[in-house]
């Protein structure tokens, strides 16, 4: 009876051990499995703060890719996914100097399109008013064009010449030729 009860508990010890052993086994197989996402994240968060989120969506797409595009077995999983992160991770600062350029370089371009955008406001008034508007002299209805033109850049945050702004600026230049030919709109700069 006591080998019968012994070799009972030796049973249950031994599927108690087995099934202990593969919750302990999935457990080691998730962190793991995490570990390369950790070093992913660890990565993105040494880019600058507007590039964050569009890096962090492709490179955990093209870490799973990696680790489940092939069908891979957990050790090849492990070492494809600690390569990729250690490449990230020691590439990332060269990434961000060379992102940093480019936000500069997109700073310049956005200065130099609302310069562009500007001295086209201004063409706009001298050709309304028929003298130069750097003294702040501008006809009511260029006025309502940089009224808009704020209102654009409060929504959008950039100036930049949508189709419709084009289109806006050749109406108030014609406005302002069509002024020129008898249209009834005061000059205010002509004072005879």
């Amino acid at each position: 009876m006591n080998s019968l009860l012994i070799g009972f508990f030796a049973a249950l010890g031994g599927l108690l051990l087995g099934v202990l052993s593969d919750m302990v086994s999935e457990e080691m197989r998730t962190r793991l499995d995490r570990l390369p996402q950790g070093m992913v994240k660890l990565a993105v968060l040494r880019l600058p703060k507007a590039t964050r989120d569009e890096k962090l969506h492709d490179w955990l797409a093209d870490l799973e890719y990696f680790l489940h595009g092939e069908k891979a077995v957990p050790v090849t999983r492990l070492f494809k996914g600690m390569s990729f992160g250690f490449g990230l991770l020691f590439s990332v600062s060269k990434m961000r100097k060379q992102l940093e350029v480019l936000q500069e370089r997109e700073e310049v371009e956005k200065e130099r399109v609302r310069y562009t955008f500007d001295m086209a406001v201004r063409d706009v008034g001298g050709e309304i008013n028929f003298e130069s508007t750097v003294w702040g002299k501008i006809a009511p209805v260029s006025r309502e064009f940089v009224s808009l033109v704020d209102l654009l850049e409060k929504e959008r945050g950039v100036r930049s010449f949508s189709d419709e702004e084009i289109k806006i600026l050749e109406y108030f230049r014609k406005m302002g030729r069509s002024k020129g030919e008898g249209s009834g709109i005061e000059n205010q700069g002509d004072s005879s």
